[in-house]
């Protein structure tokens, strides 16, 4: 993307930048949706379960990210609460026991994520940058 100022992003103008964020944030919605599903299917085995919630972690940093760029053109278009939703899709994601020591860091690095842009939800820039535990 590019530079989001008075015309919106890239020269769409404020209407069309709206347009374009909140389709990806709609986007961005579904994706966590399912990849919510997959982690909670009894039938994907751990290390598809690794996969998805890297996956949802990442969607989810995106999420903010778009969120913020809608906040920056001066949007308040489907203003979305952010933080509800995020804690609504921790509560969603349910980590047995065994599957929790085999994807410790990774549960742990989803659950920071939801966590820090739950609390910055005004200033969310910092979520992305935030990279401890990703070796893969």
């Amino acid at each position: 993307m590019g530079d989001v100022g008075d015309s919106g992003v890239d020269g769409l103008g404020k209407a069309g930048a709206e347009r374009f964020l909140l389709k990806s944030a709609g986007h961005l919605q579904k994706g966590i949706d399912y990849a919510v599903k997959q982690l909670n299917s009894r039938k994907i085995s751990d290390e598809r379960k690794m996969r998805w919630i890297r996956s949802l972690t990442r969607q989810i940093e995106a999420l903010v990210k778009v969120v913020e760029a809608l906040n920056n053109i001066g949007s308040n278009a489907g203003s979305l609460d952010l933080a509800t939703y995020l804690s609504s899709i921790e509560e969603k994601v349910q980590v047995p026991a065994q599957e929790a020591r085999t994807m410790g860091r990774v549960v742990l690095e989803f659950r920071d994520v939801v966590r820090q842009a739950s609390l910055s939800e005004g200033g969310v820039g910092s979520v992305g940058r935030r990279r401890t535990c990703r070796s893969w």
